[in-house]
């Protein structure tokens, strides 16, 4: 469809495959009940338009405007926006997954109730945007500015999004500093007194969950940029593959427990990535057999230190026990894993499986009883603490613990990261 005029038409209940749409003006238009699949949109006007329970999946919009437009429960799989104004769209009940916006000007739009999951922002901007019981997980966000935004009993945990409830928070703190003062029979100063006090202990744990984020983030990205383009592609892709069971179904790999990270969905680009070198495989669906808590990588991998040359050691962290053969088929893939950056990317990497029962108890050795809680393993946990890159999983919890804390301060401060995100 070529330059055509639907404004303030309504289009509901039917599914739209391989089309292509240049030039249309949807302005004003009422779609309900749509599916789109693979579809192409390139400068078409959604100004005012209103897509109520829609789905879009593999779908591109290019240089389109989408100015007071809202997404009212859509869902969207792969798709894509580049170089579209979104200013002013709302998105409402609303899951988004593995899509990217690139270039895309997003001021003063509206996410209420929605779910963003492995979701890019790249070189986009983000101003004086509502955002609402809304969640952000395994977001990127390279090049995009985040600025003026109002957060409430949200989820969000990319370090931009941290900066900015920062700087709303001591805004409200001044804004309230001219309020006259609670009567005291109504609320009592003790009570007022644990407010702040709970309210000055959050502040202190953003900051510092803010600051260790984006160290990360930043020494992530120094790590990939470090090594060659072709190395790139696999430590990108590497999570998506140990959180799915393409790369068995590739190889032939038999009796591989399947696995799950914590928190991970992959982004459009990895996908796009993984589909070169997967282009026939379909990750299997169903309950996972192993709950893998993060993938963190230890060593010189994104400092100073770090060369070309540089290997990829990686913890690969799980909750509880295996069973012998889930344990033997989760090595046996990681082993496969390792190989196959060695013989198609020429990266050295080595995975370690590790249960957290483990790490806590400073077990690293394989089941040697001599050398548990020795002074070899307890140089590996240093050396895992001082030098640890989260790829993909939880946070640690480390990160945002003061220095020197007793065991009771540490209990005290997981209560505290699970007050706020609750």
């Amino acid at each position: 469809m070529v330059n055509c005029n639907m404004a303030g038409s309504a289009i509901s209940g039917g599914a739209t495959t391989g089309c292509t749409f240049k030039n249309v003006d949807f302005s004003a238009v009422d779609i309900m009940g749509m599916t789109f699949g693979k579809c192409s949109f390139t400068n078409c006007n959604f100004t005012g338009t209103a897509f109520t329970d829609c789905r879009f999946s593999d779908c591109r919009f290019r240089e389109c405007s989408f100015g007071g437009a809202a997404f009212l429960n859509a869902k969207m799989r792969m798709t894509g926006f580049s170089a579209s104004s979104l200013a002013g769209i709302s998105f409402y009940e609303s899951d988004v997954r593995s899509t990217r916006f690139e270039a895309v000007d997003l001021t003063n739009a509206q996410f209420s109730g929605s779910r963003f999951q492995g979701v890019e922002f790249t070189g986009s901007i983000l101003r004086a945007a509502s955002i609402d019981e809304t969640s952000f997980h395994s977001v990127d966000m390279p090049g995009a500015s985040v600025s003026g935004c109002r957060i409430t009993n949200s989820d969000i945990s990319h370090p931009f999004f941290l900066k900015n409830k920062l700087q709303e928070l001591p805004e409200k703190a001044e804004r309230a500093a001219g309020a006259p003062l609670p009567d005291p029979a109504v609320i009592p100063p003790e009570a007022a007194a644990k407010v702040l006090t709970s309210w000055a202990r959050e502040l202190t744990f953003l900051k510092r969950e803010e600051r260790m984020l984006e160290f990360n983030r930043k020494r992530l990205n120094r790590a990939i940029s470090s090594i060659e383009k072709t190395k790139q592609v696999y430590v990108r892709i590497m999570p998506h593959l140990i959180n799915t069971n393409v790369f068995e179904q590739k190889f032939n790999l038999d009796n591989v427990p399947s696995c799950e990270v914590w928190g991970y969905s992959p982004c459009l680009t990895t996908l796009e990535l993984a589909k070169h070198y997967f282009p026939d495989y379909k990750p299997s669906r169903g309950k996972r057999d192993i709950r893998i808590t993060a993938v963190y990588a230890m060593g010189s991998l994104g400092t100073v230190a770090q060369t070309a040359k540089s290997d990829i050691d990686c913890w690969v962290c799980y909750e509880g026990q295996l069973t012998p053969e889930a344990e033997h088929g989760l090595k046996k893939k990681l082993d496969a894993l390792g190989l196959w950056a060695e013989s198609e990317f020429g990266l050295e990497a080595h995975f370690f499986p590790m249960s957290m029962d483990d790490v806590r108890a400073n077990r690293f050795s394989s089941g040697d009883e001599e050398s548990s809680g020795s002074a070899q393993a307890l140089l590996l946990k240093e050396e895992f603490y001082r030098t640890a890159l989260r790829i993909a999983g939880k946070n640690i919890a480390w990160w945002v613990t003061p220095a020197g804390a007793s065991q009771k301060t540490y209990e005290a401060n997981l209560s505290t990261i699970e007050n706020i995100r609750s």
